[in-house]
């Protein structure tokens, strides 16, 4: 099942880079000997989760001392989340070392790869398809930019001396330069944890049992579609060996070999043989699977919340007079003159036929946003049933921890869903390419959601939205149920995934040496908590 495992780990990059136990013992903030240094990718979608273990560690370690390393566009985002947990906590802020080099989305948009580029239709036309530019999407670095973001990424660990670094899952070059180093390391992750271990199911499951990445083909997979899923990991395969032998796998790999680099490109495996995996995910809400020893469900890993009073009083008022449908798309969603009227029109069916609000946030700056699209709106404008921001002040955390939110509407993000099932907060999913797709069948899968262009997708049709966000909304027996089982789900999460991450990683710290098993796992401390 190697190659099997290599074209997987390989196919989750695309979606993850182009779209993120008991209380702690008084003896664990014993100041460390070493700092802790944070490596991840600069795109919010995979750094969202490190954003949160930091403030975690931050304000439950706060002898710990907290490296940080990426591209400068992410530096904000860590001063900020520092910066909130630091002053109340006593901690000392976030030491941030910026990498040279281009960021992951900015080196495929040099490369003529947009985001409007990416939606597919689910099934096995539309997932085959998506694979056509894999081995772009995937390394979009060629050899000699590779290695300066790798040496880069050496010399800050060589400057820093850390006691432990936690590196981004779908981070290639700091994956070579951890393994090169030999320091020791854990890896991060914001995926469901099936898109790491499917491949390490028995039996050969991942072809027969588990629908495949995009297929949005539903959970066990029925006799009738294997066929079909067959056919996708064999397109899977075929895409990424040829890049493998003659393309720019095959370049890249000679590359970092001619640099000391002697790993293969297998970007994660390699990696998850050497240490322990952190995910953003637990058993109660994945498919029934084996998981292996080094891997360590968290749970949702999010932000911790600043009351939304304390960040923008205004909403928090207009929230609490009623109840609220939130509809947020994510920054990778695109909005198009068609999209903006279809969700225009959706506000005016949903506010006709129910007694909720709508809060929708839109960047009207970049959207295709005509003057004249809230025609038929005016009145709840003005009343303040419809409430339009172009930004989210906070986290969105902060609106969804509110209890005010009734139902989120959003695009399938890892980020997203995993915010709403942390909250508790019913969804309704517009996936578009991808992993997009799978959590909007996991949502439906576990009650907490409904799939909501599923006839349309990746497009969304406004009839077939409304019933969807309805369906959520009213007061009858599914609607019901929907709600309940999002509770349900959110009290499940004994604590806070970043709580679990962080405990993790600072005991991982603090002990005086890898503890490998007999794999080269380390499993110690995982087993304690």
């Amino acid at each position: 099942m190697h190659w099997l495992r290599v074209v997987y780990n390989l196919a989750i990059l695309i979606s993850a880079l182009v779209a993120a136990g008991a209380q702690a013992l008084s003896d664990d903030r014993i100041v460390p000997n070493k700092p802790i240094l944070l490596l991840s990718n600069s795109e919010l979608g995979q750094a969202n989760v490190f954003l949160a273990t930091s403030q975690s560690l931050l304000s439950n370690y706060p002898s710990a001392e907290v490296h940080y390393a990426s591209f400068p566009s992410i530096s904000g985002a860590v001063s900020a989340a520092s910066h909130r947990v630091s002053t109340s906590a006593g901690a000392r802020p976030i030491t941030f070392h910026p990498l040279n080099g281009t960021t992951y989305v900015d080196k495929i948009a040099e490369q003529g790869f947009q985001v409007r580029d990416l939606p597919h239709r689910p099934g096995l036309l539309g997932a085959a398809t998506a694979l056509k530019n894999a081995a772009t999407l995937l390394l979009p670095w060629t050899g000699p930019e590779h290695v300066d973001i790798y040496e880069d990424i050496r010399r800050v660990i060589e400057s820093v001396d850390p006691g432990l670094v936690v590196v981004d899952s779908m981070f290639a070059p700091a994956h070579d330069a951890v393994l090169q180093t030999q320091v020791k390391h854990v890896v991060l992750a914001p995926n469901s944890m099936r898109d790491f271990i499917f491949t390490e199911q028995p039996q050969g499951e991942a072809l027969w049992k588990f629908p495949v990445m995009g297929s949005a083909f539903p959970y066990p997979l029925p006799w009738h579609l294997i066929p079909s899923n067959f056919l996708i990991w064999a397109r899977m395969f075929s895409t990424i060996i040829s890049s493998f032998y003659f393309g720019r796998i095959n370049e890249l790999t000679a590359y970092r070999k001619s640099h000391g680099i002697q790993d293969p490109v297998d970007l994660l495996h390699p990696i998850m043989d050497t240490s322990t995996m952190l995910v953003a995910s637990s058993p109660q809400i994945e498919y029934p699977m084996v998981i292996p020893p080094n891997v360590l469900p968290c749970g949702p890993i999010v932000s911790q919340p600043e009351p939304l009073s304390a960040v923008d009083p205004d909403l928090a008022s207009w929230l609490a007079s009623c109840p609220t449908v939130l509809v947020n798309l994510g920054s990778h969603a695109e909005y198009d003159f068609e999209k903006v009227q279809r969700f225009a029109r959706l506000a005016i069916y949903v506010l006709a036929r129910s007694d909720v609000q709508v809060l929708w946030k839109i960047d009207r700056s970049t959207a295709d946003f005509p003057s004249d699209v809230l025609h038929g709106l005016e009145h709840d404008i003005t009343h303040r049933r419809l409430r339009i921001v172009d930004w989210i002040p906070g986290d969105v955390s902060s609106l969804l921890d509110s209890g005010r939110i009734i139902c989120a509407v959003h695009h399938g993000g890892a980020s997203s869903f995993h915010e709403s099932l942390a909250a508790g907060v019913p969804q309704v999913v517009l996936p578009i390419w991808l992993d997009t797709y799978d959590y909007a069948v996991q949502a439906e899968w576990l009650g907490v959601g409904v799939w909501g262009n599923r006839g349309n997708a990746p497009l969304v049709h406004e009839d077939e939205l409304t019933d969807a966000v309805l369906k959520v909304i009213c007061d009858h027996e599914e609607g019901r149920s929907i709600r309940q089982k999002a509770k349900e789900v959110a009290a499940g999460f004994s604590r806070p995934g970043r709580d679990v991450a962080a405990e993790y990683i600072f005991r991982a710290l603090r002990s005086e040496e890898n503890q490998f098993t007999s794999s080269g796992r380390d499993t110690t401390v995982r087993d304690e908590l």
